[in-house]
């Protein structure tokens, strides 16, 4: 039988081969990083570990770079012997075009989880703002329920204030309490002062002493809430600095990653290319050198 060996033929690529092998990175991948996932788990379990959170974080991204490079590889690898090129060049080339292939369909397939890692650190930063955003009214709700407190406990001998007693009790209050150092006027005072005597007979020092009391209960109690407002303002800042610092720093890793995944890839496919031969079903065998007709 006639031999005949000639050069590779123009149509380099082949995208069943290419299917084939992102078909299989995609695979492998899934399974290995799974089982990374399981020894993961188990190595950070929180009984016996003092961060656990940060153990799962590390070990996760190292089992899933390390699946993908195995994966990556191997899928290069199944590329070029089923296109069997027996060049390297062509092998490197299907691995190449693996890796792309899996990657787009990993992105698409992980879209949605994607989206909301990045989404992380927007929504802790706009949790700074919606705290200092919630801070007023927040002081003030607090600020009316003191008052209103402080209303329900002025009774005239025992007896109940009679509702309008109760509003200009009520209102005296809040002039004096509720709009800080504006309100703290001798005018105020005086007029808080009299209708407590007006309305509940107290003597002039009583009253005094009760609009004392009030006061510095009522200042206690406004640093408490900024107190708590600025803490957990604080807070959410702490949370979406570190964030944005492990989003970022997540981004560029998978960045980095994924072109050592293609290098992979296509070191996988050169070594699949070494030692195919391709044929075209008529005995004539495809290389990349032109050598003269061989008679059998």
């Amino acid at each position: 039988m006639n031999t005949t060996v000639i050069e590779t033929p123009p149509s380099r690529l082949s995208w069943r081969a290419i299917l084939a092998g992102a078909v299989v990175a995609l695979s492998i991948h899934l399974l290995l990083t799974t089982l990374g996932a399981g020894i993961t788990a188990l190595i950070a379990s929180p009984y016996h570990n003092d961060a656990p959170v940060q153990t799962m974080s590390v070990g996760l991204a190292l089992s899933w770079t390390l699946s993908a490079l195995i994966s990556l590889w191997v899928g290069g690898y199944v590329a070029a012997k089923v296109g069997a090129s027996g060049d390297p060049e062509d092998g490197k080339l299907h691995g190449f075009v693996v890796w792309s292939v899996a990657t787009v369909l990993a992105f698409v397939l992980l879209a949605t989880g994607v989206g909301k890692a990045l989404g992380v650190a927007g929504q802790a930063a706009a949790g700074v703002v919606k705290t200092a955003a919630e801070a007023a009214p927040g002081l003030a709700q607090k600020s009316a329920e003191v008052i209103d407190q402080y209303s329900a406990e002025v009774t005239p001998n025992g007896k109940a204030l009679t509702p309008a007693a109760k509003r200009e009790i009520a209102l005296d209050l809040k002039n004096l309490l509720a709009n800080g150092e504006a309100g703290r006027t001798q005018q105020n005072r005086d007029a808080l002062v009299n209708a407590l005597v007006a309305h509940t007979g107290m003597a002039p020092a009583d009253a005094n002493k009760t609009v004392d009391e009030w006061t510095a209960s009522y200042d206690r109690t406004v640093e408490e809430v900024k107190a708590q407002l600025a803490a957990a303002a604080k807070k959410a800042k702490e949370i979406a600095d570190r964030t944005a610092t492990v989003t970022g720093a997540a981004a560029i890793w998978t960045f980095v990653a994924f072109w050592i995944g293609a290098l992979a890839a296509a070191w996988g496919g050169k070594a699949g290319a070494i030692g195919c031969v391709k044929t075209d079903g008529k005995g004539n065998v495809y290389t990349t050198t032109r050598v003269r007709p061989v008679q059998a």
